[in-house]
This record gives structure tokens, C-alpha cells and sequence, in this order.
């Protein structure tokens, strides 16, 4: 659970984890929060819930939606030169390109004016869907040979049910993405050198405020006392012992508990859609603010999720 956590966080979780890592790390003391306060310590509890530790990062939404961007994007990235160079000889100004081959084929038509774009600016958008062509589709390339009427229909079959949707998909991937979340969340990592509950509090906090707090209002501590530790440890059995089981008197914990992590699972997908924002904002695809760069190279999630995903592929 510790290693998917800190992969979730990126670069930051990475570093809050690496005895070499310039990280000024917060020390619990009398003022502020402690380790042994009860806030972070009902915390604690919400991952270890069955129903939570049920939940895999690797079966949210956004992964498997991640693991196909990037599948794809192995296989095209070799290709966008070729829009680049298309983008670099449109000059038509602030254009809404990169929405599929008939879209960016019209567009470059009817640009400047309404006047007909360069031939060379025609050819390389066409020599762009070509090479995606020869891609994601070689045996259809293969099959059209040196046919330019065959090659073009492929080059549009390619564009507009294989490209075309890939953007479209990406950008809704991304479409969520909070810079302020994603720096707010990387920043709690280091709280988890000091204390695990610091740790699951701060990020809950930030991701699911108002159903944590409903969570500890249910379980009766919503007014953020500070019991002796004696009373901590009474307090926290008692929750543990009712969220696990099946008493009723608890259902609405296990219910705000479960929204909460739920939250923070959708929340940790941040890092991935930051680095997917920043990847189609480079190449041209995307136009939108510009998102929290923590110069993580890679986000670490999409290889422990892989990993899962092929360890239940072996075990089946």
C-alpha cells in the first residue's frame, strides 16, 4: 500500500521516501497537529477499511484510461514532427487545430482569408496522417501500396476513427486536472515521514474535506478535540471494532469513509493527468493553463498499475 501511495503522489512521495532527498520535513510538536492526536489517527483507519483495501489504484477509471493514452502515444509520438512541421507551415494564426483530418483539412483550406492553402501545407498534414496510418494500421498501408487514391482513403480512415478519437479521449482524460490540487497533495507527502495518520489526514483534507469531516462528525469527533492519548487509543478501537464489523450505529462512518477514500483514489490521478496535459500542450493538441511542474520524467503509477494489472493476468 506504501509504495502505490507514494507512486500515486509523484515526485514529491518519491523524494519524502529517499534518505538523499532536500526534503525540510515537518516535526510534529506541541502546536499543530501530532502523531498521537485522534484526527490523524481515525485517518489511519480509512485505507485499512476492508472495503477500501478492496480498492485498487490500478482498477480506477483513469488508469485504464491512462494505460491506453500511452499505449497509443508509444506508437504515434515517432509521427508528430510530421504535425509539427504541418503546424509550423499553417499560418493561419490562432486555429483550432488538431481535431482530426477532415477538421484540420478544412481549416487549412479555407485559412488566410478563405484563400486554398500551399500545397505544401496540404501535403504535410497528409504525410502526417500517413505516417499514424502506417502505425496503427500497416497492414491497410501495405494493402494500398503505392495507390495515392488508396493511401489517402487510408490516411482518412486513420484520422478520423483512430487519431481523432485518441485526442478527444486524451483531452477528456485530462479535462478534470487541477494544477492547485495536484501541488496541494504533493506537498502533504512529506507528512508521512513523521506519521502515517499526519500523512492520511493532510491528504484527506485537501482531497475530501467536507466527506472527512463527515466521517469523524459520524463517528462523533467532529469538534476537533484533543483527548489524552489513553482516550485516543480507547476511542480509535471502538472505531475500528464498529467500521469493520457490521454494526449498524456505524454505517454512516463506513459510508463517509468510503466517499473519502474514493476522493483521494480519483484525486491521486493528478501527477499522470498533469503529465498527459503537459505531452499534448507540447505537441500542439492542447491549449489550456499551464499545469504544476514537478519534474517527475514519468509518472511512477502507470508502471506499479501495469504491474498489478499483469500480476492478476499470471494469477488468473
Amino acid at each position: 500500500m506504501a509504495s502505490i501511495r507514494v507512486k500515486l503522489m509523484g515526485r514529491a512521495g518519491i523524494a519524502a521516501f529517499t534518505s538523499k532527498a532536500e526534503v525540510v520535513l515537518p516535526k510534529a510538536g506541541n502546536v499543530g497537529p501530532r502523531p498521537e492526536d485522534l484526527w490523524p489517527s481515525l485517518a489511519a483507519l480509512i485505507p485499512r477499511l476492508p472495503a477500501n483495501k478492496s480498492k485498487l489504484a490500478s482498477q480506477m477509471p483513469w488508469v485504464k484510461s491512462s494505460e491506453d493514452f500511452f499505449s497509443t502515444w508509444r506508437k504515434i509520438a515517432p509521427c508528430m514532427p510530421k504535425y509539427a512541421e504541418f503546424l509550423s507551415l499553417h499560418k493561419a494564426g490562432k486555429t483550432n487545430l488538431g481535431n482530426g483530418f477532415l477538421h484540420d483539412l478544412k481549416l487549412t483550406r479555407n485559412a488566410q482569408n478563405g484563400k486554398v492553402a500551399s500545397q505544401e501545407v496540404e501535403l504535410a498534414l497528409g504525410e502526417f496522417y500517413l505516417h499514424v496510418a502506417l502505425q496503427l494500421r500497416p497492414q491497410e498501408i501495405e494493402e494500398a501500396g503505392s495507390d495515392n487514391n488508396a493511401l489517402l482513403k487510408v490516411a482518412q480512415r486513420c484520422a478520423e476513427e483512430d487519431f481523432e478519437p485518441f485526442v478527444h479521449d486524451a483531452r477528456e482524460l485530462v479535462s478534470d486536472y487541477d494544477a492547485s490540487l495536484h501541488k496541494a497533495l504533493e506537498e502533504t507527502s512529506p507528512w508521512y515521514e513523521v506519521s502515517d495518520g499526519l500523512f492520511w489526514q493532510a491528504n484527506f483534507d485537501i482531497a475530501a474535506p467536507a466527506a472527512f469531516l463527515h466521517f469523524l462528525t459520524a463517528l462523533g469527533h467532529g469538534s476537533g478535540q484533543r483527548p489524552s492519548p489513553a482516550d485516543v487509543a480507547r476511542h480509535v478501537e471502538i472505531a475500528w471494532e464498529g467500521m469493520s464489523g457490521n454494526d449498524p450505529a456505524f454505517e454512516p462512518a463506513r459510508r463517509a469513509a468510503d466517499v473519502v477514500y474514493a476522493k483521494w483514489l480519483e484525486a491521486s490521478s493528478m501527477p499522470v493527468k498533469a503529465y498527459v496535459t503537459k505531452m499534448l500542450m507540447e505537441h500542439g493538441l492542447l491549449v489550456t493553463e499551464d499545469v504544476y511542474d514537478t519534474n517527475t520524467l514519468m509518472p511512477e503509477i502507470m508502471n506499479a498499475a501495469m504491474q498489478q494489472s499483469d500480476t492478476k493476468q499470471q494469477s488468473a
